[in-house]
């Protein structure tokens, strides 16, 4: 899916929930147990995948939302010269539905000048971001032999 990154509206997140970019070696620590449960992975995949991917790499930022000291939510962005990439939009389950989904897609697409974002959505996730004005640029159809 594709939104004009200058259309994407900036919904509040929710009043006790605090965004924040992922700036540190120990910011790291957190995404991983967010990604699990958020994505059904386990632990060990999630902590390889955050860990050594959001600091100091240039062109990808990650982002946390915290619900007092316990991280709840996170996000990646990763800058296309021009195109902003969304991914690893995730909840863990019982934040869900309040609109910290929508509030870290909307960091990850301001986190770069871009006149365009894309994701791959899931389909539970998909009628947030048609809210947030992304649209499908193409469908695919996946064959497989038998």
């Amino acid at each position: 899916m594709i939104a004009e990154a200058a259309r994407v509206p900036d919904p509040p997140a929710p009043a006790d929930i605090r965004i924040h970019p992922v700036r540190d070696r120990e910011d790291t620590l957190p995404p991983a147990p967010v990604d699990a449960p958020a994505f059904g992975t386990r632990l060990e995949i999630s902590e390889r995948a955050f860990a050594p991917a959001l600091v100091g790499v240039e062109g990808a930022r990650g982002f946390l939302a915290w619900q007092d000291a316990e991280p709840v939510g996170c996000a990646v962005a990763q800058d296309g010269a021009g195109v902003t990439g969304v991914f690893g939009v995730g909840v863990v389950p019982s934040a869900r539905q309040r609109g910290i989904g929508a509030a870290l897609t909307v960091a990850a697409v301001r986190a770069f000048p871009a006149d365009l974002a894309w994701l791959l959505p899931s389909d539970m996730a998909r009628p947030m971001y048609e809210r947030l004005g992304f649209r499908d640029l193409e469908t695919w159809e996946v064959w497989v032999a038998r």
